[in-house]
């Protein structure tokens, strides 16, 4: 006699595996100061995602995990509302950002969104950032037009380099975020040393 195949469902080994205590932990942990910014990996390993790719392809896990990461920036806003001063909220930004998206594609097959913590001043480089549309950047645009198509989003690219290495970086900014009624500031953007 055959055994039935059994099925899982996915939400609450995704829960286990990969919204960890760990990354609550970052995302509580975070402080905000002008002229510094924080950019959480939603995960840490690329192999921590295995057990998805029996349910999705790769442009498709690469959604899921935008959702999962668009879900965890929502949350997180909300709880920094709750727990800062209104000034220190007010200045606050957060949005998704994508590192060298084209690269990972390539190794991985899949691309992983970031969860970035800043303030508007020092995020006013953006304004002068190059602002894309959802063809410009092809590889972008081909995993996540299904999702993103009719949504009111910014979407920015800028270029760094630092040591040699040229870093590539998108960011997706929710509509709540838009950057066209912020003022503009002069701060230059230095990562937080963990």
């Amino acid at each position: 006699m055959t055994q039935p195949a059994q099925q899982t469902f996915i939400t609450a080994e995704v829960h286990r595996r990969l919204l960890t205590p760990q990354l609550f932990d970052a995302i509580a942990g975070l402080s905000f100061a002008d002229g510094r910014f924080e950019e959480l990996p939603l995960i840490t390993r690329y192999s921590s995602v295995d057990f998805l790719r029996d349910y999705f392809d790769g442009e498709e896990l690469s959604r899921y995990l935008l959702s999962l990461a668009e879900g965890l920036l929502r949350d997180s806003r909300v709880y920094h509302r709750r727990l800062l001063p209104p000034p220190v909220y007010g200045s606050l930004f957060s949005c998704l950002t994508f590192v060298d998206l084209e690269e990972e594609w390539e190794e991985v097959g899949f691309c992983v969104p970031q969860l970035f913590f800043s303030t508007l001043p020092t995020v006013s480089y953006l304004a002068t950032a190059e602002r894309l549309g959802l063809e410009a950047q092809p590889t972008f645009g081909r995993i996540y037009a299904p999702c993103l198509t009719g949504q009111e989003r910014q979407i920015y690219r800028t270029r760094t380099r630092q040591g040699g290495v040229e870093t590539e970086r998108i960011y997706l900014l929710a509509a709540e975020e838009l950057l066209a009624d912020k003022p503009a500031h002069d701060t230059a953007l230095v990562p937080i040393e963990s």
